[in-house]
């Protein structure tokens, strides 16, 4: 199997290069090349995608939220 099939034919790769793009659309700083160590970027994945996750589940608890005042 050559490596340009191992990369493009398997439906997980896929998955997984559609969630990075939704990642790196909303932390911008994940579209450039990174100049850092191989650990320094696994780090930066790591956290950026614990914030994504933080920021999806902040914006429901805010749709989720009524105002009791008006009642």
């Amino acid at each position: 199997m050559s490596r340009e099939s191992a990369t493009t034919g398997s439906k997980g790769v896929e998955e997984c290069k559609n969630a990075f793009g939704i990642l790196a659309n909303r932390l911008r700083c994940l579209l450039g090349t990174m100049e850092q160590k191989v650990e320094n970027v696994r780090n930066l994945v790591e956290t950026a995608v614990v914030l994504h996750n933080l920021l999806r589940h902040m914006v429901v608890m805010a749709a989720n939220e009524v105002d009791y005042e008006d009642e």
